[in-house]
């Protein structure tokens, strides 16, 4: 239930991961490059990352047990 976020650009870490639910709410920001699904019920999320150079990217989690 760990979902590592990584990118090509080992020069530009990742500095933030924000989770949100289908409604657009915030339910978890982390400022490491993974986050612990194992609280989260089933269902779908949406991430965005950023990078220390602020770039974003943004995607979809589908989780099921």
């Amino acid at each position: 239930n760990i979902v590592h976020f990584d990118h090509s650009d080992k020069s530009d870490p990742i500095i933030k991961i924000d989770i949100q639910n289908l409604l657009g709410e915030k339910i978890q920001s982390a400022v490491k490059s993974y986050i612990n699904l194992s609280v989260f019920s089933d269902g779908v999320y949406f991430y965005s990352v950023k990078t220390k150079s602020g770039k974003v990217f943004t995607g979809k989690i589908i989780k099921q047990n």
